[in-house]
């Protein structure tokens, strides 16, 4: 039954006159958050300790009738009549009529309830006069742990000034830890020669942790070798141990541009030491094949008076009685072999597109007149893995004054300078 305001405020306005009777009598309980070691159920409040546990001192009961607030008082969290189990709280004495009941927590340390009702219960009676209405078993929700004024771990810190504060989904509790994460991100096998984001057509990374769509971080891909840090929660129990990252590239519209990358950590309740996460892209992780040519110029070690100096030298050198007259060089592919290194496999003949007098020459190990410009090679899919450039570089006599041991590791982007070492300075290979 509704009545109307005017004489819902008259009747109220006559109450201080005498006594009140309750229309309402209630008694509350606290839900404890479960993430702060607080059991699911919320148990009868019988002590002040449940309050403070929480970081609640006192409790608000606003009552209203049709949406308009005619009655606001205030209780401690823990009555002393409390310490009865059967006492009840007195509510307003009302009218009959439909009403609306809030019990909201308020903060220890103001008088203030929290926002957007966090911490907060809702009931309606109807009065009809009579026996008071009895609501004895309202369950009213502890704050969130980051914004109670309780260190919930006991570690020291509070709210903000906690850790478990200040990450994406925070939560000042001992029941999970927070990782620091560092992603270090290379691409194809960790090509020297930082091959870039662009190259690769990624814009961003997607990270996800444990499945968990809420756990999800996307990390800007600036180059490759560079390393991002970013701290997440994550539960300490060993029983769930290894734990799972899965990290995606993605272009520019946010949609997956290479297979997702799988690793495994574990973590235990100090977790004193980060997590490094370091993972490679290779051609064949893209979802778009990436297709570029061999884009380079041949230098050789030591130049000038000395021979050992760390300027590269070219063809021919001012400084230097030695000519190196023609070069071989030949594509390879390079496959991990398991050791930490990579069998070479000579590929079919790749051949210049654009090398000045080296245009339409194969790069197959045929001696080719040595020049210091650029050499652009037709293109290659890169999905078929990485390349390598096997190069020896000859006197005018012929002999091998210069040539590689291992491949020079090639890369989809340029121009590269290649050095390649000095094997002999005898000879028609001296200075």
């Amino acid at each position: 039954m509704s009545i109307s305001r005017s004489a819902l405020v008259a009747a109220l306005a006559l109450a201080p006159a005498c006594a009140e009777s309750p229309s309402v009598e209630l008694r509350w309980r606290i839900q404890g958050p479960p993430e702060a070691g607080f059991s699911d159920e919320a148990p009868p409040l019988t002590s002040i300790r449940q309050c403070t546990e929480v970081g609640i001192g006192r409790v608000r009961l606003t009552t209203r009738a049709d949406g308009l607030a005619i009655d606001v008082r205030d209780f401690p969290c823990f009555p002393d009549d409390f310490s009865d189990e059967a006492a009840l709280a007195p509510g307003p004495e009302l009218p009959a009529g439909t009403y609306e009941l809030t019990l909201q927590g308020m903060r220890r340390s103001t008088t203030e309830t929290w926002t957007d009702d966090q911490v907060s219960v809702t009931a309606e009676v109807t009065v009809s006069g009579g026996a008071p209405i009895s609501l004895d078993d309202l369950i009213l929700p502890a704050p969130p742990t980051c914004d109670d004024g309780v260190d919930n771990d006991r570690d020291g810190f509070v709210d903000a000034g906690d850790i478990d504060c200040r990450v994406s989904d925070p939560s000042e509790s001992n029941q999970v830890t927070t990782v620091q994460f560092f992603v270090e991100v290379s691409f194809l096998d960790d090509n020297p020669y930082d091959v870039s984001c662009g190259t690769m057509g990624i814009a961003t990374f997607l990270v996800r942790v444990d499945d968990d769509p809420e756990s999800d971080r996307v990390i800007r891909c600036d180059e490759a070798g560079n390393t991002t840090s970013f701290s997440r929660r994550v539960d300490p129990d060993p029983n769930l141990n290894p734990h799972v990252v899965r990290i995606t590239g993605q272009d520019a519209q946010g949609m997956p541009a290479t297979l997702t990358k799988e690793l495994t950590f574990e973590v235990n309740e100090a977790q004193d030491k980060p997590v490094e996460l370091y993972v490679d892209f290779a051609g064949d992780d893209l979802l778009e094949p990436l297709v570029a040519s061999l884009d380079f110029i041949v230098t050789f070690a030591g130049g000038g008076d000395d021979p050992d100096a760390p300027e590269p030298r070219y063809c021919t050198d001012s400084g230097s009685a030695l000519e190196i007259t023609d070069v071989g060089i030949t594509v390879v592919t390079l496959t991990d072999d398991g050791m930490g290194g990579f069998t070479e496999t000579p590929v079919d003949p790749i051949v210049v597109v654009d090398g000045g007098a080296l245009d339409g020459q194969p790069l197959d190990g045929t001696p080719l007149a040595c020049q210091s410009s650029r050499i652009l090679s037709e293109p290659l899919d890169w999905s078929a893995g990485s390349y390598g450039l096997q190069i020896a570089g000859r006197s005018p006599e012929g002999d091998i004054c210069f040539a590689t041991d291992a491949a020079i590791r090639a890369a989809p982007q340029g121009p590269i300078e290649v050095l390649v070492p000095r094997v002999s300075s005898e000879g028609s290979c001296a200075d």
